[in-house]
């Protein structure tokens, strides 16, 4: 059983919001937290969370009604709530009817909330994480289906269009059937079904998604390959999101065509090329380390080599600098996009002091010059970035939240980089001895450092998208105040 005291708060949340009541909405907010300390079970703790993230959206909601509130950065009531849905869904130990109740709920609304943030890709393993606890759940296929309209009108493709298009559309219908779903949101919905309706047609929306069967290559080594980068979603292609065919498996994703005043060299194009190739790279080492390197024992390069053993069960090897390289490539690749977008943008930051935590800002306020543009993919990294580095005490809490292993990933970055970092079978016990102790070495599991590298890899695929789609916004605002203008075609670069 729920603590009443938290039941009555969620009814009160209800009606405060019904009746746009922004004041009762914050008392609302200020008891729930005042009891959060003494919830006594976990399904407490989760439910109250999920209350207090409803507060926070539902005053988001009000206060963002305007188009230039919602083109905000910091809507510090947005960014409450989902500061709140992932203390809610992160919370441990929770009863099966709280997570077929509440975490199901949870999901769908961080993924709106992320799918406003520009994060839509993010936003799309919220609301799989709600379909996959309750696949009948129609409010989360609905928005995923009404989040993907987004996801569409940002890509660049207009055939990818049409098919993420298509799974909006079936999606939607499929869903809105559904029952429980609030009439306010039905009326968005059936907008939605019928905008794709008028822009495909009905006689493409009927049809099945029938995708032509490749060859994932030549080689068992290369087809193993590409089937784990399938499975896993890290194409850059943003049909891997949805779809999981071969004729998906292919990094496709580069600039859209832009627009220059004479003709200088391609150097976005180079740049961005120089992006993608080290994720790429980066992708393939990591697989290397998980798969190719995994059973094969000390490696040709690693034999006669004299090390001595340390008596702390140390890894060294070839296999585990893979890993270790795979790291740090992919964590470098976030100060590359920040570096990126400051001279694209033609932001003026210094060239030596720009990383993707800082490009953001000017006079530790968000740049007038970013947040104007209204450009919902560059929004969705910044909110990336947010997942990833602290710029104040604000963005540190919302970073524990997030991701509370952010600064350990930023210290082992640091380390692997910089310093000195070990790799080890298991964590060590330091009360084990001094013998045991190395007190210069950053210590990190062999599983950790995996883990986290899979992060990362996720992490940079979606900046990388991200990157593109805000450039294809920009570049549509300049093709419309052009009346003529002369194409360059770049051939594609020979394999």
């Amino acid at each position: 059983m729920i603590n009443g005291d938290i039941i009555q708060i969620g009814k009160l949340i209800d009606k405060s919001y019904e009746e746009k009541n922004e004041k009762a909405l914050y008392d609302c907010i200020s008891s729930a937290e005042s009891i959060r300390d003494n919830c006594n079970t976990p399904d407490d703790l989760a439910v109250l969370e999920y209350y207090i993230g409803n507060a926070w959206a539902d005053l988001d909601k009000i206060r963002s009604s305007t188009s230039q509130g919602l083109w905000a950065y910091n809507r510090n009531e947005h960014i409450n709530a989902i500061k709140s849905f992932r203390r809610c869904v992160s919370t441990n130990n929770i009863s099966d009817h709280i997570r077929k109740n509440i975490f199901l709920q949870a999901y769908t609304n961080l993924g709106n909330m992320f799918s406003v943030s520009g994060r839509i890709i993010y936003a799309i393993e919220c609301w799989k994480n709600a379909l996959e606890i309750e696949p009948t759940f129609g409010m989360a296929g609905c928005n995923y289906g009404h989040g993907l309209i987004y996801y569409a009108s940002y890509l660049y493709d207009t055939n990818h269009e049409a098919l993420v298009l298509r799974h909006a559309y079936r999606l939607l219908r499929t869903y809105s059937s559904q029952p429980n779903i609030p009439k306010e949101a039905q009326t968005v919905f059936d907008s939605g079904v019928e905008a794709i309706k008028k822009k495909l047609g009905e006689s493409f929306l009927s049809k099945r998604n029938e995708f032509k069967k490749y060859s994932l290559g030549k080689t068992d080594q290369e087809k193993s390959y590409k089937k784990w980068v399938l499975d896993n979603g890290l194409f850059l292609n943003p049909l891997n999101d949805l779809f999981f065919d071969t004729a998906i498996a292919h990094d496709v994703t580069s600039l859209p065509s832009m627009l220059v005043r004479d003709f200088s060299a391609p150097v976005f194009q180079g740049f961005y090329n120089q992006i993608k190739q080290e994720y790429l790279t980066a992708r393939y080492l990591f697989y290397c380390y998980e798969h190719e390197l995994s059973g094969e024992g000390i490696h040709f390069s690693d034999k006669g080599r004299c090390l001595v053993d340390t008596f702390d069960y140390p890894q060294y090897g070839f296999r585990y600098e893979q890993l270790k390289n795979s790291f740090k490539m992919l964590y470098s690749l976030f100060d590359k996009i920040g570096y990126f977008l400051n001279e694209y943008l033609r932001l003026g930051k210094d060239k030596n002091k720009v990383y993707f935590k800082n490009v953001w800002y000017r006079n530790n306020q968000i740049d007038p010059n970013i947040e104007g543009l209204n450009n919902n993919p560059l929004r969705g990294l910044y909110f990336l970035s947010k997942d990833l580095f602290s710029n104040d005490g604000k963005d540190m809490e919302y970073l524990e939240v997030a991701d509370p292993d952010a600064k350990r990933i930023y210290d082992l970055r640091n380390n692997l980089e910089h310093k000195y970092c070990k790799i080890h079978w298991f964590k060590l016990d330091e009360t084990e001895g001094d013998l045991c102790n190395d007190t210069l070495a950053f210590s990190v599991t062999e599983f950790e450092l995996s883990e986290k590298t899979f992060r990362l890899l996720r992490y940079i695929r979606e900046a990388v998208i991200y990157l593109s789609l805000s450039v294809h916004v920009e570049e549509k605002k300049l093709h419309k105040n052009v009346e003529v203008a002369i194409p360059l075609f770049l051939s594609d670069y020979d394999n």
